[in-house]
């Protein structure tokens, strides 16, 4: 498990209790404290569950005490690394990854706006797979935080269902996930990204979660900045099959402010842009790049330019 956040830990977790042989790699340092304390989770499991609806949601807290290595060697005879960095880390970490590997399958379990432009001068198609967890939450140093859902997405980057691609989801479903495999595993990614630029916009605009998900005049905002980044997508040739994000105002705004004020939609939410600030800070600049070099026009995207601006972050050490 290449990035201890929570992604990492939380699919580390779940993948050891199915029976799966898991190291996860930590910085240099960390191994020994964490070995004696171990890694406290407290999760929203809901997997039997929605999003809207809590029935069947459970509560676990547990503490996880995981095999730990803080290096990746190409002799380490892993047959999977999940990599669960943060997107503006990708770039960091890939020549450790072309180095290191090994033998190994890599899939990439992160957000994704570029596609293959950034992996591929470091690795061949054939030795990794693009997908997108079913985490979110905060990490500190002690506690990880989180909701976890069941439905996850893979594939790979042409498109096939392959072998290797069948035989991870099989290894996924024994832990309890439920990975979609999709054909176009890229353009999904990237809508997601468009998601991710306009949701944190309006929250920098709002200036904390609770100020966000209480103004119906913000999530319309926000609405409308998604529209304009689906707009940057079309304009590089991508579009969603999926046509909610076009329904009427009166509908979508306190649909989405219901989304928000859940258990699990708050967990994930604001624990990805008030946790991980650089990357969703990061996101939301290379949409909005995209959108002035293709010339689409978005007054409601950078109507928040001047909000995120002011809360930016260094990325911090992979």
């Amino acid at each position: 498990m290449f990035g201890a956040g929570v992604i990492g830990v939380v699919y580390a977790w779940q993948l050891s209790l199915a029976g799966h042989d898991v190291a996860l790699l930590v910085r240099p340092g960390r191994r020994r404290e964490l070995e004696s304390e171990g890694i406290s989770i407290s999760c929203l499991d809901m997997r039997g569950s929605s999003l809207l609806m809590s029935r069947g949601a459970k509560h676990i807290n547990a503490v996880y005490h995981p095999t730990m290595v803080e290096s990746l060697s190409p002799d380490g005879q892993y047959e999977l690394i999940l990599v669960c960095v943060r997107r503006n880390q990708l770039g960091d970490i890939l020549p450790t990854l072309e180095a290191n590997a090994g033998d190994a399958t890599i899939l990439f379990l992160q957000n994704n706006w570029t596609g293959v432009t950034e992996i591929e001068p470091f690795l061949t198609s054939s030795r990794y797979l693009l997908g997108f967890p079913s985490v979110g939450g905060a990490r500190d140093q002690r506690e990880v935080k989180c909701v976890l859902l069941a439905d996850m997405r893979l594939g790979e980057v042409d498109g096939r269902v392959t072998p290797r691609l069948e035989r991870i989801a099989v290894a996924l479903r024994r832990a309890g996930f439920k990975p979609k495999l999709s054909r176009q595993i890229i353009p999904w990614l990237q809508i997601h990204c468009a998601g991710v630029a306009a949701f944190t916009g309006a929250y920098y605009k709002a200036g904390s979660y609770d100020a966000f998900v209480q103004n119906s005049s913000l999530i319309r905002e926000m609405i409308l900045a998604l529209r304009e980044s689906l707009d940057v997508c079309r304009a590089r040739g991508i579009s969603s099959k999926d046509r909610s994000y076009s329904l009427p105002l009166f509908i979508l705004v306190p649909l989405t402010k219901r989304l928000l004020r859940s258990e699990a939609g708050r967990l994930g939410t604001e624990g990805h842009v008030g946790h991980a600030s650089d990357e969703v800070q990061f996101i939301y600049s290379e949409v909005l790049a995209q959108g002035d070099r293709l010339g689409v026009k978005m007054p409601y995207l950078k109507g928040f330019q001047k909000y995120v601006n002011a809360n930016v972050v260094k990325s911090p050490a992979t």
